[in-house]
C-alpha cells in the first residue's frame, strides 16, 4: 500500500477513534445463560443425508467481488470434467458480473448464455428463483448470508455459503432448522480444511504419526488493514464497519473447522 494511500484511508479510519467506548467494549453476559437460552430441539434429520446424484451440477454464483471472482478461478477442473456448469450470476454492479463471464467463459465448455442479474439489492432472488439451478454459491457480504441460504432452501436449492454463514445463534438454529425442514443440502465453505498443509496433517493423524490426539490449539493471523481500508477492495468498505461495531476474531471456523476433522467431530 503506497504511503499516500494509506494517509488518506486514515481519514475514513479515523471514525475509529471517536467511538465511545461502550460500542467496542466487552458484552456483559453470563455465556451459560446465553446457551441455555438458545438451545431448541433438532431432528439430527441431515446426518448422513444424501441426495440422488446429480452429473452436471448447475451453480448460480451470489456476490462477484474480491471473493466470488476467485471462486470462479477455482472452477476450470470442475468445469473441465463436466462436474459441474455455472449458469447464472448476479452482482450489484454490471462490470462485476461481466467481467465474471468473462472468467466463466475462458473455462466453461457449454456456450450456453449465462442468466445475468445485477443492479439491485432484490435481484439475487430472480436467480435463486431460477428452476435451471440445483446449487446456489454465496460470496456476499456477510449479513447478507443466512437469509440467503434459507431463500434459496425454501426455493428448493442446496447452498454454499463463504465465511461466516452466520453470526448470531439465532441464525445458526435458523439455517438447521431450514435445511432439515426443506432437505436441503447447507454448506459453510471453509476453505482452511482443504488447504493442503491442513489436508496433510490430518492424513499424518489418520495414519497414527502423532498417536492419540490430546490437545490442539487454533488460531487465525491475517493482516488485512490493506484491504479494509482501501476504498474499492470491499464494497463501501463493509468489511471495515463490521470492525468499527463488533470484537473478537471473526473467523473463528478458519482454526476450528481442520481441528474438527482432526478430532474427528461432525
Amino acid at each position: 500500500m503506497k504511503r499516500s494511500d494509506f494517509l488518506k484511508s486514515m481519514l475514513g479510519a479515523s471514525a475509529f477513534i471517536g467511538m465511545p467506548s461502550a460500542v467496542y467494549s466487552k458484552a456483559d453476559y453470563d455465556i451459560n445463560e446465553l446457551i441455555n437460552k438458545s438451545a431448541r430441539p433438532v431432528s439430527g434429520g441431515m446426518f448422513g443425508f444424501k441426495v440422488p446424484p446429480i452429473k452436471t451440477v448447475r451453480v448460480g454464483i451470489i456476490g462477484l467481488g474480491n471473493r466470488g471472482q476467485s471462486l470462479i478461478e477455482m472452477f476450470p477442473f470442475l468445469l473441465d470434467n463436466g462436474s459441474a456448469e455455472i449458469v447464472a450470476l448476479c452482482d450489484l454492479k454490471e462490470e462485476k458480473v461481466q467481467e465474471a463471464e468473462s472468467r466463466v467463459a475462458k473455462y466453461q465448455k457449454s456456450k450456453k448464455k449465462l442468466r445475468t442479474f445485477f443492479g439491485g439489492t432484490e435481484e439475487w432472488k430472480k436467480l435463486a428463483d431460477l428452476d435451471e439451478i440445483d446449487l446456489l454459491l454465496i460470496c456476499t457480504p456477510w449479513e447478507w448470508h443466512t437469509p440467503m441460504c434459507i431463500y434459496g432452501m425454501e426455493m428448493g436449492k442446496h447452498v454454499a455459503s463463504e465465511v461466516p454463514i452466520a453470526y448470531t445463534l439465532d441464525d445458526c438454529w435458523s439455517l438447521v432448522e431450514t435445511s432439515e425442514r426443506t432437505q436441503k443440502h447447507c454448506i459453510m465453505l471453509e476453505n482452511c480444511c482443504y488447504n493442503e498443509e491442513e489436508l496433510f496433517v490430518l492424513n499424518m493423524i489418520e495414519n497414527g504419526v502423532f498417536g492419540d490426539i490430546t490437545h490442539t490449539e487454533g488460531a487465525y493471523l491475517h493482516d488485512l488493514r490493506a484491504h479494509m481500508l482501501s476504498s474499492d477492495y470491499y464494497e463501501d468498505q463493509w468489511r471495515l464497519k463490521h470492525h468499527i461495531n463488533r470484537d473478537g476474531n471473526f473467523y473463528t471456523t478458519h482454526g476450528l473447522g481442520p481441528i474438527a476433522f482432526y478430532l474427528g467431530i461432525g
